[in-house]
């Protein structure tokens, strides 16, 4: 009896405390979803970050603000885009040699150009038009100091404020007729991703501003237009043409009887613009400024270009070979 009634004497306190931990709460089948998501998420970033890492997307090549340029290349830069690796010496050019001492064995040529020279970030050094009609000539050196976006002006600019050390045997002004066209001098935004001035935080954010940029460009959508990378400042009582035609005159009026100079027309631009390209022609021979032509034939289609502009290994080469002999002949004197 008294065993019977001590059982059922118990505390009903003490029996809740003892049966509680048997009655706890497990996480239910949405809240560990939502964990598990939220992990798988956070890992896939962080993996995805260190890949675009790797593939140089967060270290871009960068550029720097200058009053008469506008803007040119950040010298002494390493970069790698795809195990691509690209060298920007201290000349800010493009070029894994320092270039501070010339062979006496060899001449020197500068080709200045706008990104059809410069060449892209996936297309490699050597298989540069100017590598290849470096490799070609054998005892010439020729510096490629293309710059993506370029006028003729900042051309010409880039040459007087930062390369005349190079003192180069010949300049070559490697233009499309849309250099002509374009503003003479661009100053930089500091928003576009065109043209970085300093290395962004994240290489996800970068890549996906990136793919915003080149979707609008394929596809011309008003929603996707990202921030402009640089805007025009204005020549006062003077055409974007004039200015650039002018400033390639008056660079052969300094030089002349020191150094060469021609202005060279890369053979990729649109058969509508022949007429146009004519006209400067005549404006730049009537001045006195050497136009040179390429010897042959250089027979570009459609594979040898990446864009319908920039050029592909096989547009480069094609271009390279027929640059060499066009180098060849203005060294040597014959037209």
């Amino acid at each position: 009896m008294t065993t019977e009634g001590a059982t059922h004497d118990t505390p009903a306190s003490d029996t809740l405390g003892a049966i509680a931990p048997q009655t706890e709460r497990k996480p239910g089948r949405l809240q560990t979803k939502i964990r598990n998501g939220v992990v798988i998420t956070a890992t896939s970033l962080i993996l995805l970050e260190v890949i675009l890492r790797l593939m140089g997307i967060a270290n871009p090549l960068i550029y720097e603000v200058h009053p008469n340029v506008g803007f040119r290349i950040k010298p002494n830069q390493y970069v790698s885009y795809f195990r691509n690796p690209i060298t920007i010496n201290s000349y800010g050019v493009r070029d894994p040699r320092p270039l501070t001492t010339r062979d006496p064995n060899k001449k020197r040529v500068l080709c200045l150009g706008d990104s059809v020279t410069w060449g892209g970030i996936y297309e490699r050094q050597e298989n540069l038009f100017t590598s290849v009609a470096e490799h070609r000539l054998g005892n010439v050196e020729i510096v490629n100091a293309g710059v993506n976006g370029y006028s003729v002006h900042q051309m010409i600019e880039l040459y007087e404020n930062f390369l005349t050390e190079l003192n180069p045997d010949l300049i070559l002004v490697c233009a499309l007729i849309r250099d002509f066209d374009r503003p003479p001098v661009t100053k930089l935004t500091g928003s576009g991703v065109a043209f970085p001035t300093q290395e962004p935080r994240f290489a996800i954010v970068e890549a996906l501003r990136i793919c915003q940029l080149t979707a609008y460009e394929r596809w011309n959508w008003n929603w996707l237009e990202p921030p402009q990378a640089s805007e025009a400042n204005w020549f006062e009582n003077e055409t974007y043409e004039d200015a650039n035609l002018k400033s390639v005159i008056e660079l052969a009026k300094k030089i002349e009887g020191k150094q060469k100079l021609a202005v060279v027309f890369l053979p990729i631009e649109a058969g509508e613009r022949t007429r146009i390209r004519a006209g400067y022609s005549r404006t730049l021979r009537n001045s006195s400024v050497k136009v040179a032509r390429f010897t042959s034939d250089v027979g570009l289609t459609a594979d040898d270009y990446v864009d319908g502009v920039h050029l592909s290994t096989s547009g480069h080469d094609k271009v390279g070979n027929a640059l060499a002999a066009l180098i060849d002949d203005e060294l040597n004197d014959r037209d």
